[in-house]
C-alpha cells in the first residue's frame, strides 16, 4: 500500500540547553543555528529554550509545502529534525513511514538537504567546471556519467555545463546545489531557505525550476522562508511557526480568507504619543490596532489598523483627520489587502520579523 504521507512528526520537541555560561548547548549529531547562539547567549547553565514545540504535522507525497515564519521561529530546527541532522528531545517522525531516530540510516537515503546557498557550497569547487564538479561527486558515490548529464538538465544547466563555476552568477551557482542534489534520487527536498542571499531575478527562477521538479519528478518539497511573497506564490499549503510551535496550517488562499475580507491600513507617524491610542479606538470601524515604536525621541512609529473592505473608504478620512487632531504628522499611508503576514498578526498580534 502506498504510504500516503511524506512526512508525519507526533509531538516532535527540540529542547536546547546550555551547558555551561555562554551560550554552549548539548546536542547531537549536526550544527546548530546562529539564532539559537544568539538566543542562549549569556544565560545560565540548565537555561533551556524549546526550539520546536510538541508540533503534529503531516505532509502529503508530491506536496510543495511551506515553513513560513519569523527567524528563529523553529522552521530549520524542525528542518533538520527531518533531513535526521539532530535528534527530536521527544516526541517522533516518520520519513515515509520510517522512524528518523531507530531508521536514522534508512531515512537518510530518502531525503535531500539543501541549505541556503551562503551555508551550501562546501561541495563546490570554483575552480572546476559545472560538470566536472558533478563528475567528481558522482564519482564518490559510484554513479554514471548519464546521471550528471540528467541533473544538469533537470537543474536547467545544461548550456553551462563546461563553463567554469567561479564565473557563475548566484543563481547559476544555486542552480548547481540543486544538480548536486539531484545526483541522489530522493523522493523528498529539503530546503533551507535557498533563495536567501541571491537576487531577486535569480530567486524567481529558483523558485520555478524546483515547481517544475516537483510537478515532473514528483519530489515532495518542504521549504522555508520568513518571505510572505515566496510562501503566497509557491506553496501548496504552508504552516506558519512562532516560538516554536504550528500557529496555523492551510493553503496560503484559506489562511488569507480566514481573515474575512479584511484589509490593513498602515500609517507612519511623528510627535505621535501611544497613550492617544485609545482615541483612535474610539473612532468605530476598526477591528484591530496595534502601534511599533521606531524612535521614541521623535515620536515617530507605525500604526495598522485591521478593518474590512466596505468600512475603509468611511474609515481613512475620519483617521487621518483624529491623527493631525492629535498634533501628530503622517509621513505616508500604505493601503494592503490581507497576506500571510496578517495571518500571523491575528495569531500573535505583532509583525513577523526577520
Amino acid at each position: 500500500m502506498l504510504m500516503q504521507y511524506a512526512i508525519e512528526t507526533i509531538k516532535l520537541t527540540r529542547i536546547f540547553k546550555v551547558k555551561s555560561p555562554g551560550y554552549i548547548v548539548y546536542g547531537n549529531p549536526g550544527s546548530y543555528l546562529i539564532s539559537l547562539y544568539q538566543r542562549l547567549a549569556g544565560k545560565e547553565a540548565g537555561h533551556e529554550i524549546k526550539a520546536v514545540d510538541n508540533v503534529d504535522l503531516r505532509i502529503r507525497r508530491g506536496e510543495f509545502f511551506g515553513l513560513l515564519g519569523p527567524n528563529g521561529s523553529g522552521k530549520s530546527t524542525l528542518l533538520r529534525i527531518l533531513a535526521c541532522l539532530i535528534y527530536p528531545t521527544s516526541g517522533t517522525a516518520y520519513i515515509l513511514g520510517h522512524d528518523i531516530v531507530k531508521e536514522r540510516d534508512y531515512c537518510l537515503g530518502l531525503v535531500n538537504y539543501i541549505p541556503g546557498l551562503m551555508a551550501g557550497g562546501a561541495w563546490i569547487d570554483p575552480k572546476l567546471t559545472a560538470r566536472s564538479n558533478l563528475e567528481y561527486i558522482a564519482g564518490i558515490f559510484g554513479l554514471s556519467k548519464e546521471k550528471v548529464d540528467e541533473a544538469l538538465s533537470l537543474a536547467g544547466l545544461e548550456k553551462f555545463a563546461d563553463v567554469r563555476v567561479g564565473t557563475f552568477s548566484t543563481g547559476m551557482s544555486a542552480k548547481l546545489q540543486i544538480a548536486i542534489h539531484l545526483l541522489r534520487e530522493t523522493p523528498i527536498f529539503l530546503l533551507d531557505e535557498p533563495t536567501e542571499g541571491i537576487s531577486l531575478e535569480a530567486a524567481i527562477e529558483i523558485r520555478e525550476r524546483l515547481k517544475y521538479l516537483n510537478r515532473k519528478l514528483g519530489i515532495t518539497m518542504v521549504y522555508t522562508t520568513h518571505h510572505v511573497l515566496e510562501a503566497q506564490q509557491l506553496f501548496d499549503r504552508v504552516a506558519i511557526m512562532n516560538q516554536g510551535r504550528i500557529i496555523a496550517l492551510d493553503a496560503p488562499r484559506k489562511l488569507i480568507e480566514s481573515l474575512g475580507g479584511k484589509v490593513a491600513i498602515e500609517v507612519q507617524v511623528e510627535n505621535f504619543r501611544e497613550a492617544r491610542l485609545h482615541s483612535l479606538e474610539d473612532l468605530g470601524g476598526i477591528d484591530k490596532i496595534t502601534y511599533e515604536t521606531e524612535d521614541p525621541a521623535v515620536g515617530r512609529g507605525r500604526l495598522r489598523i485591521t478593518t474590512t473592505t466596505d468600512k475603509t473608504r468611511d474609515l481613512l478620512p475620519r483617521l487621518v483627520e483624529l491623527i493631525f487632531s492629535e498634533g501628530a504628522r503622517i509621513t505616508y499611508v500604505k493601503i494592503d489587502e490581507p497576506n500571510l503576514e496578517d495571518v500571523f498578526i491575528s495569531y500573535v498580534g505583532r509583525r513577523m520579523q526577520s
